[in-house]
C-alpha cells in the first residue's frame, strides 16, 4: 500500500461505487471491506478483552492506503466533527456500541460485526457527503483528513 499523497486545497469525495482512479488525486473514496476480531493478551485470563478492528481502505486517484480503526476512532471523529463544525449533522448516526464479544454463537458474532461494519461505512459516507455539501473539504485543519492520515 502506498502512503497517502499530500493534500491539495480541496478534495472531492465520491462514494465508492462512483469512484474511478482516472479522476485524479483531487478525488477520493473509502471502503471498509473487513472487520477483524482482536484478542488482547493480558496476563490474567479474566482480564482479557476482545475488540473489533476495521480495515478502512482509502483511495485517492491511483493511491490506495489502508488504516486500522476501532469503533472508538469513529466515535472520536464524530465528536471532533461536531466540535469543529456546529452544522455537522449527518443523516444517520453512529451505530450503538454493543458488547459483541459476549455473543454466544460464532454466527451471531459474525453477523453483528458485519452489521456494525456496514453501519460504520454508511455513517462515514453520510459524514463525508455532509461535509462536502457544507463546502468544508477545502479547510486546512480537518478532522476527516486526520482520520484519513492525510497531511498538508
Amino acid at each position: 500500500m502506498d502512503a497517502p499523497p499530500p493534500l491539495h486545497s480541496e478534495l472531492i469525495y465520491f462514494p465508492n461505487q462512483q469512484f474511478s482512479p482516472r479522476f485524479g488525486d483531487k478525488f477520493f473514496t473509502f471502503e471498509i471491506p473487513t472487520v477483524l476480531e482482536k484478542h488482547s493478551s493480558n496476563v490474567c485470563f479474566l482480564c482479557q478483552r476482545n475488540h473489533a478492528s476495521y480495515l478502512v481502505t482509502f483511495k485517492r486517484g491511483r493511491k490506495i492506503w489502508t488504516l486500522t480503526k476501532r469503533y472508538s476512532d469513529f466515535l472520536m471523529l464524530d465528536n471532533a466533527l461536531r466540535s469543529w463544525s456546529p452544522s455537522f449533522r449527518p443523516k444517520i448516526g453512529l451505530p450503538p456500541k454493543v458488547a459483541w464479544f459476549f455473543v454466544v454463537t460464532d454466527s451471531s458474532k459474525v453477523l453483528l460485526l458485519k452489521e456494525r461494519r456496514e453501519a460504520l461505512a454508511a455513517w462515514l459516507d453520510q459524514a463525508l457527503l455532509h461535509i462536502q455539501e457544507q463546502s468544508l473539504m477545502q479547510l486546512g485543519s480537518n478532522p476527516i483528513f486526520d482520520f484519513m492520515a492525510l497531511s498538508m
